[in-house]
């Protein structure tokens, strides 16, 4: 993920992101069924990590999988930036969502039973169509409810502006925060990740202890982010351009 979110801001292309996802995702698929490749990384037997090429085989295999969700979602991301400023458009662009999101569900229940059931650890066809499904859908219902509160916010009382952005006031405040910080929020994801999977065994742990040990997670990365927009700080995450 890392080297996706480095490779994104500089190196890849971004013009026909639909056209570069399907090829990548049937190159990538292609290359874990013809070569062995796939059975070859779940195979603890075979697999026996003696080097540093075979210790990291799955993110290795899995940059193409992760190549191929990231241009499908920036073809869904400029499919949403062609909405119009009106309401009503913006309404009609979630139930295009909901349709797309469940257009993307039935193929993947179509890859479970025709290809292979999801795994993460290589990122198949299966996983990749889980993922496009769960943003998706994900990305709708919260398109929804900003809608919902917009409608309701501009039936209460009218919104006089200069030149401003007269939905400005009811942008959610913690999706500012995260989008100010979004570098520094995926750095911060990542270390707390790699802290939790050295102190807790988190594929063995039951229900009742992995359910407050992803809230405590996802509490203290968006509680960070918030609290440094609320005080203002600001970390230069990015080049300053000469």
């Amino acid at each position: 993920m890392a080297a996706i979110r480095i490779l994104s801001s500089s190196i890849l292309p971004r013009c026909y992101p639909l056209v570069l996802s399907v090829i990548f995702g049937i190159c990538h698929q292609t290359m874990l069924k013809s070569t062995g490749l796939q059975a070859w990384i779940l195979d603890e037997s075979a697999n026996r990590r003696e080097n540093l090429i075979t210790a990291n085989a799955e993110g290795l295999t899995s940059l193409m999988g992760y190549l191929t969700i990231f241009y499908a979602s920036l073809a869904i991301g400029e499919f949403m930036a062609k909405t119009s400023i009106r309401i009503k458009s913006w309404i009609r662009r979630c139930f295009q969502l909901f349709a797309l999101s469940l257009i993307l569900f039935f193929i993947q229940i179509a890859a479970e039973k025709c290809v292979d059931p999801p795994c993460r650890r290589v990122v198949n066809a299966t996983y990749i169509f889980s993922q496009l499904t769960l943003m998706t859908f994900a990305t709708g219902v919260c398109l929804s409810i900003q809608m919902f509160n917009t409608v309701a916010w501009c039936s209460s009382f009218p919104q006089f502006s200069n030149g401003e952005d007269p939905y400005s006031v009811v942008s959610p405040c913690l999706s500012d925060s995260i989008n100010r910080h979004s570098l520094l929020f995926f750095l911060v994801s990542n270390v707390l990740t790699g802290l939790v999977n050295l102190s807790v065994d988190a594929h063995r742990q039951p229900p009742h202890i992995a359910f407050p040990i992803l809230l405590a997670y996802v509490t203290v990365c968006t509680g960070l982010m918030h609290f440094l927009e609320y005080r203002k700080i600001k970390f230069a995450t990015r080049p300053h351009a000469e």
